[in-house]
């Protein structure tokens, strides 16, 4: 930093602390902040315009998913998805990221032909032009379904507000009078929209033309969820469709599409989206969104106890907030189907003790403690022996608590009783996890029983593997 700018921030800081007055309030911060970054997103499409051709298409596709994800982070954090705090950490690294791609050996770069004039020329052009749509889609997303109550209620409302957006978009739909919006305030979009519409569009034609890999599957996500926010739901199924191709296994995407297909079918989850659905649990079995949509369409056909199932499974996984509050509002449905009052259910649902209780100690090999950080998530489960599918209890762990004292019992089931009730023996595993998903990847730590008794109560488990 250059000195003169050094003093002044100094000065800037003393006088912040000096008299309290003075401070920007969490208002006035986020709007310097936005335009300064709307700034930002301009200088990083026109300033490369200008500048010579280079031979090296990885580095221009690296600058190219640059702005990308700074349009993005735009966008979330105008949508409320995103905390200023994060937004901010997350714009350091990329312009870190942005200036070592501007530095790049000088070996790479190639001569300005003099044939280029013409072509530079209308780079330029269409950098500015698509630096005022970043812009004003940015600033128009944020007057559709941006939430200025939360930036002026500080950290805490994000916060709230993040714990929701990270299970799902909305509460599942029991009936339409129950239903929560999957896409926030979209329904109130009106005629004011169509500049934000036609931005929109345009970003998404000007990917649609980009070659072959320069576009990832997270790009079209976010061109998909701002046309969902809309309402357009036509349009955001074909661009989460572009995701989808790009990444085929990503169970969020599959989720996602299916929910807006069952919007484009009047709420309904029969046919393509109940088959999108599945094949997300496939992939990850603890897809809040995908179980309860799973559970919206199992209530359609009238199978109550199904819907309980996987309602009651994304209640479990859920923090609190909209989505859990969705669920449970499900489930006092499914309970009045039913003929049930809450209390009886509830009591219905608590078996013998002798059902299900196992418990033990889990501890980690000593040549692999070195490898757990005290961040990491701990999953302790039990299966059928013999199987690899869906668990039938599970249990999460902080690994700083290592080691651990488990109890896998009806609390913590995946599945209804009548299916625990036909075992007579089951296996017990852990896994270490340092993304916090329960879905395993290669490197996770592992430790497993061999098949128990469904009533053992001093079981030890070791972690001293590790998955390939």
């Amino acid at each position: 930093m250059p000195k003169a700018s050094a003093r002044a921030a100094c000065c800037k800081r003393r006088l912040v602390r000096d008299d309290p007055d003075a401070r920007m309030t969490p208002t006035t911060a986020f709007w310097v902040g936005a335009i300064g970054l709307a700034l930002l997103a301009c200088l990083l499409l026109v300033l490369p315009a200008g500048r010579p051709r280079r031979a090296d298409d990885r580095q221009r596709r690296n600058l190219l998913l640059q702005r990308q994800q700074l349009a993005a982070l735009d966008l979330e954090l105008a949508s409320g998805q995103l905390a200023p705090n994060d937004h901010r950490d997350a714009i350091v690294e990329l312009e870190r990221a942005v200036l070592e791609e501007a530095d790049a050996p000088s070996g790479l770069r190639h001569p300005v032909r003099k044939s280029q004039p013409a072509e530079s020329a209308n780079s330029r052009r269409l950098a500015y032009a698509m630096g005022a749509a970043i812009a004003v889609a940015a600033f128009g997303m944020y007057a559709i379904i941006g939430n200025m109550k939360a930036i002026e209620s500080g950290p805490s409302g994000f916060t709230e507000a993040n714990a929701a957006r990270r299970t799902i978009d909305k509460a599942p739909a029991i009936s339409n009078s129950d239903a929560t919006k999957s896409t926030g305030a979209g329904a109130e979009a009106d005629a004011s929209n169509a500049p934000v519409e036609a931005m929109l569009d345009t970003m998404a034609e000007s990917m649609a033309r980009q070659r072959d890999g320069t576009v990832d599957a997270a790009g079209w996500s976010l061109v998909a969820r701002s046309y969902a926010a809309l309402q357009r739901f036509e349009d955001a199924s074909q661009a989460y469709a572009r995701a989808i191709a790009l990444a085929p296994n990503d169970a969020q995407l599959l989720a996602d599409q299916s929910d807006v297909l069952s919007m484009m079918q009047g709420r309904r989850m029969s046919g393509e989206p109940i088959r999108l659905a599945n094949r997300a649990l496939q992939i990850d079995p603890d897809n809040l969104k995908a179980l309860a949509l799973a559970g919206s369409e199992a209530f359609e056909r009238k199978d109550l106890t199904a819907a309980e199932d996987f309602w009651r499974r994304a209640r479990r996984l859920s923090p609190a907030g909209a989505f859990a509050e969705g669920i449970d509002r499900n489930l006092a449905a499914v309970t009045a189907a039913q003929g049930r009052s809450p209390e009886s259910a509830s009591e219905a649902r608590i078996p013998a003790p002798a059902k299900l209780r196992v418990g033990g100690r889990l501890r980690v090999a000593p040549q692999l403690a070195s490898r757990i950080a005290p961040t990491d998530e701990v999953f302790v489960f039990a299966r059928e022996p013999g199987t690899a599918g869906m668990p039938i209890a599970i249990a999460r762990f902080s690994a700083r608590n290592l080691p651990i004292d488990f109890v896998l019992d009806a609390s913590n089931a995946m599945v209804d009783q009548g299916r625990i009730a036909g075992l007579s023996r089951v296996e017990i595993g852990a896994r270490v996890s340092r993304t916090g998903d329960a879905t395993p990847r290669a490197g996770d730590l592992r430790g497993k029983s061999g098949p128990v008794a469904i009533d053992t109560g001093d079981l030890t488990i070791t972690i001293d593997d590790v998955t390939p």
